[in-house]
């Protein structure tokens, strides 16, 4: 069973990254990301274990290239949005 394990290892990407493998994944260095972190650039640790989110990563990188224009709706807008729909 081990074995198996090893080898879907190997087909499965993580979702909660290091902070080693974050900074790997959006091309920086650790110290490049973590100025970036105090600047706002990207989202701190959201997940156990002080674990980065891949899809959050990926969300805010389409934002910095342009692929997403907007912000994401917090709650109090899409709560606006909906009572102004009426």
């Amino acid at each position: 069973m081990e074995k198996r394990a090893d080898q879907l290892g190997h087909l499965i990407k993580p979702r909660g990254l290091t902070e080693a493998e974050a900074a790997e994944y959006v091309g920086l260095t650790i110290r490049s990301l973590r100025i970036a972190l105090r600047e706002g650039q990207y989202s701190p640790p959201s997940l156990p274990r002080g674990r980065f989110d891949r899809k959050l990563l990926e969300q805010e990188m389409d934002r910095h290239s342009g692929l997403s224009n907007s912000q994401p709706e917090d709650a109090l807008a899409a709560w606006e949005r909906r009572r102004d729909a009426r």
